[in-house]
């Protein structure tokens, strides 16, 4: 079960991750694996070129010392493989439910 907080918790942070700026994904787009498990909801985004990761992190950041990041139980950026077989960076991320 997800409340309608967590729900809108979610919601944010996909707008912060979709504003972000397209060539910071590799070959301009995106993909979003969502793993429900106890307790959270696991999304993983990405493949991202080499500091996409940060630069997403980083625009998380409200003036005043907020971010969009404490609406996550964890955060942080991975390293893996894209599809075409090349490293690519991945934000991962967990929302409690």
């Amino acid at each position: 079960d997800l409340s309608v907080d967590r729900l809108a918790d979610s919601m944010l942070l996909g707008d912060a991750v979709s504003s972000h700026a397209p060539a910071d994904f590799a070959d301009g787009q995106v993909a979003l694996s969502i793993k429900d498990a106890e307790g959270t909801l696991g999304v993983r985004v990405g493949p991202l070129i080499e500091g996409g990761g940060e630069r997403i992190l980083a625009k998380m950041e409200i003036p005043g010392g907020g971010s969009l990041r404490k609406l996550a139980r964890s955060m942080e950026v991975t390293k893996g493989v894209a599809p075409n077989g090349s490293s690519a960076e991945f934000l991962v991320f967990e929302i409690a439910t």
